[in-house]
């Protein structure tokens, strides 16, 4: 039941990616960040996630992406906050896929 927060979460705020012929969602930078806030209440780990680009209206992978190693939730959480933050000066355009357990 708890992941069906984060779920609601992403549909509601989220870009689907199957108009793209892909699955899944993707998070404005600052949905993002909301989200992990989301997951660390819920105690949700994090195993990773990619970064998009929004260009002519379509969204593509740049082959940025994260990964967790660790089983420490917190971890996941200080390393996602950390590895997104790379893209704040393109928060613009940058876009985001979560990876949970």
């Amino acid at each position: 039941m708890e992941k069906n927060i984060f779920e609601k979460f992403l549909f509601d705020k989220g870009i689907d990616l199957s108009k793209e012929g892909t699955s899944g969602y993707l998070l404005s930078y600052d949905n993002t960040l909301e989200a992990i806030n989301i997951l660390e209440r819920l105690q949700i780990p994090i195993l990773g996630g990619d970064v998009f680009v929004k260009e002519n209206d379509k969204y593509r992978l740049t082959h940025d992406n994260w990964s967790i190693e660790s089983s420490n939730n917190v971890n996941s959480f200080l390393k996602s906050r950390e590895y997104i933050s790379l893209f704040a000066d393109k928060k613009n355009i940058s876009y985001f896929m979560i990876v949970t357990k």
